[in-house]
């Protein structure tokens, strides 16, 4: 390797050098150095023009300092309208809940008989042809159930009565 290398040296000192080009050399020294025909003629160098024209440059579309911005996402295809579904019929009005409870019954010294319902923490007396307060009317008082009817919606409903304990005997 060394040998190649002082080799490469050598005959790079023989080459003879070739006029350097660039700017800081005027165009006369340039001339002086251009190659001539055996002529004595200027060679390419003479053709070329003393002044090349300015160029125009347009304005810069692009700044590198920024950076490319991805382009937009597509737009998401458009839903397909879907047929309404007919609205679903309203429920079928119930008659409101029973919140009555059998509490007992009793009969007074005239032989009248009063059936006890509660209601939370209230009490109610009640006879057959009664309006309760959620619209039932008392139907029937018998001795399994008290049957309640609402009139509105035409619902019946019962109360059941338990079986009455036997007195004990002491």
């Amino acid at each position: 390797m060394l040998a190649a290398t002082v080799v490469l040296s050598a005959i790079a000192l023989w080459v003879p050098e070739e006029p350097p080009a660039g700017p800081g050399y005027a165009p006369s020294e340039l001339a002086a150095m251009a190659p001539r025909s055996p002529a004595g003629e200027p060679g390419r160098a003479d053709m070329l023009p003393a002044k090349l024209p300015a160029q125009r440059l347009e304005p810069a579309r692009f700044d590198p300092f920024v950076g490319v911005a991805p382009p937009p996402p597509e737009p998401p295809p458009a839903p397909r309208p879907v047929a309404a579904a007919p609205p679903a019929p309203p429920p079928a009005p119930e008659a409101p809940v029973l919140a009555y409870r059998y509490l007992g019954r009793m009969t007074d010294p005239t032989g009248q008989q009063h059936v006890y319902l509660a209601k939370a923490d209230a009490v109610v007396v009640v006879t057959v042809g009664m309006r309760l307060e959620e619209g039932y009317m008392v139907e029937a008082i018998g001795p399994s159930e008290i049957r309640l009817h609402y009139p509105p919606l035409g619902a019946h409903a019962a109360i059941p009565v338990p079986p009455e304990a036997e007195p004990s005997s002491r």
